[in-house]
C-alpha cells in the first residue's frame, strides 16, 4: 500500500513538507491512513458522480483485482 511504501522512501518526507508547504490543502496531500480507511464505495460514489455527470474523468485501477468482480459494483 502506498502508506507502506512512503515509510520506505525518499517520497515519505517529501509527501510531508508539501503538506506542509501547502497548509495541510487536501488537494495537495493523501490523507492519514485512518481517514483513508474509513472511506466506503458509497463515499467514493458521492464523490465521483457529480463530476461523472457534468464531465469527463479518467480512472485508473492499479493492483490485484479481478474485472468481473469489479464490474459489477457499478
Amino acid at each position: 500500500m502506498i502508506y507502506q511504501q512512503l515509510k520506505h522512501s525518499a517520497a515519505g518526507p517529501q509527501q510531508e513538507m508539501e503538506a506542509w508547504l501547502y497548509g495541510g490543502d487536501s488537494r495537495f496531500t493523501i490523507p492519514p491512513m485512518e481517514k483513508f480507511s474509513s472511506y466506503t464505495i458509497d463515499d467514493a460514489k458521492k464523490w465521483l458522480t457529480p463530476e461523472l455527470v457534468k464531465g469527463y474523468m479518467e480512472l485508473s485501477i492499479v493492483g490485484d483485482f479481478e474485472i468481473e468482480k469489479s464490474s459489477l459494483i457499478y
